[in-house]
């Protein structure tokens, strides 16, 4: 019989994945990355690389506690800045030949064009550019100079990216039209979520939520919103739209659950007579799906979506939902 004369290494090495994003503050996006990375990490070596270093840290802290990879990038950040995203690209050209991945996941329309440009700039042609578009950023309420610019930037960078996920029909039908990239490149994949065993009840649920509102919550009608405090989350139309319809709202609370940049401007809608008694700005808490079932509605107003989790898990709740017809949502 014959033996090897050294050792072999019949483990075969996994192949690598850099996922890049532009900011750590938990939404959509950030839990899209938490959910692929926890359920990857044993197939694939996985590295996360997160921007806007000064900004909240909740992605970093979820990833940290599944044991993943994480690198903090100084110059990516979510406003166009044009010192800081010439810096970002060679802050990337440095990471990627530090890391060396085979596949590079892109996420949001920063680190999508950005990320992208790198590839060609260290010609590194055998790296796989796999792009997710939460929602396109040219449709968001921006002046239209910038709309223009974001719309060059994914029309220009297609040609560097192997493929480009969306999350609905919708979306891929706006990439079709306006960004013209090949037909074969963009892939619909949805957003799933688990299923919940064992679903907080609607009194445990108004329990938890009177914890953090300090109100007694019990005789009335709820109305939520879940949803980071963006324009784009169109938060200050549906306050307008309250403020009108103000006097048929007898004995109703509406709790807004989040928080975000533009907190000091809803802050200023709500202080009138019209509204401060009857909207809550609750924050931001922690695993918001198990105060859904305390409410008798959810409305989510965005003005531009990829597909959001607060919606599937308010259907998995059974509660009714008022939404604004974009993207995945309908």
């Amino acid at each position: 019989m014959l033996y090897p004369t050294k050792k072999v290494n019949y483990m075969k090495q996994k192949k690598k994945i850099l996922y890049i994003i532009t900011q750590g503050v938990w939404g959509g996006a950030q839990r899209y990355i938490f959910d692929l990375t926890d359920s990857m990490s044993n197939d694939f070596d996985i590295t996360v690389a997160i921007g806007e270093s000064k900004g909240p840290q909740d992605l970093q802290k979820q990833l940290t506690k599944q044991n993943i990879k994480i690198i903090q990038l100084k110059h990516l950040v979510r406003r166009i800045s044009l010192s800081h995203d010439i810096l970002a690209i060679f802050e990337l050209i440095k990471l990627y030949k530090k890391v060396k991945p085979d596949i590079i996941h892109l996420n949001s329309s920063k680190a999508g064009f950005i990320g992208s440009l790198t590839k060609l700039l260290t010609h590194k042609n055998q790296i796989s550019i796999v792009y997710t578009a939460h929602g396109w950023v040219f449709l968001e309420p921006l002046s239209k100079l910038k709309k223009q610019l974001y719309l060059w930037a994914e029309k220009y960078t297609t040609k560097y990216k192997n493929a480009i996920v969306v999350l609905s029909q919708q979306d891929k039908d706006i990439a079709i039209k306006k960004i013209h990239p090949n037909k074969t490149q963009v892939h619909i994949i949805p957003i799933g979520i688990t299923s919940i065993k064992q679903q907080q009840t609607k009194k445990q649920a108004l329990q938890l939520l009177q914890t953090y509102t300090k109100k007694s919550l019990k005789t009335h009608t709820l109305i939520g919103v879940v949803a980071n405090f963006y324009k784009t989350k169109g938060i200050d139309i549906f306050l307008q739209a309250i403020a009108i319809i103000k006097n048929k709202l007898d004995n109703t609370q509406i709790i807004i659950i989040g928080d975000g940049p533009e907190r000091k401007n809803l802050e200023q809608l709500i202080d009138s007579p019209k509204l401060n008694h009857i909207i809550t700005l609750a924050g931001y808490i922690p695993n918001a799906k198990n105060i859904i079932p305390a409410f008798d509605l959810i409305v989510s107003p965005s003005k531009k979506e990829g597909l959001p989790y607060a919606i599937l898990e308010t259907m998995q709740a059974g509660i009714p939902i008022i939404a604004t017809k974009v993207g995945g949502i309908p």
